[in-house]
């Protein structure tokens, strides 16, 4: 990681908490995780405390009940793949990383997909094409 400072343990509680809850395999605090999920394309880096990969919704709702009870601030994260810094942890605490949330699916009758925060853009239409719809706003940021 050459000069990467490890996490800021702000809320070092709270995350003992969200780990005792959700597992290691959901919660993750190494360097490496939460470099990865430190920034966007805008390349400026802050550091989360925890980056959190949830199998299910109730994962979701367990970190957001504990970051509301112990004022953690949370940033959700889809591919990261933005230019704004939109999915940066600005404020540390914890990323709530969707990357791997990206089931699509495509209603031909009345035009609309619905997609999870990982769905790419190319994939969307690619299962929008045989239906002669397409994802217009890429690129978007």
């Amino acid at each position: 990681m050459g000069g990467v400072s490890p996490p800021a343990q702000t809320h070092p509680a709270a995350t003992q908490a969200l780990l005792a809850k959700l597992g290691p395999q959901v919660v993750r605090t190494d360097e490496a995780d939460c470099f990865a999920a430190s920034f966007d394309n805008l390349r400026l880096s802050f550091m989360p405390e925890a980056v959190i990969r949830p199998a299910t919704e109730d994962d979701i709702g367990v970190t957001l009940k504990l970051a509301n009870e112990h004022r953690v601030p949370v940033t959700v994260r889809g591919r990261g793949t933005g230019t704004t810094g939109a999915c940066a942890p600005l404020k540390g605490g914890w990323v709530i990383h969707l990357d791997h949330w990206d089931k699509i699916e495509i209603d031909p009758v009345s035009s609309m997909a619905t997609v999870q925060p990982g769905a790419i853009t190319a994939h969307i239409n690619d299962l929008a094409a045989p239906h002669g719809l397409f994802f217009p706003p890429d690129p978007s940021s």
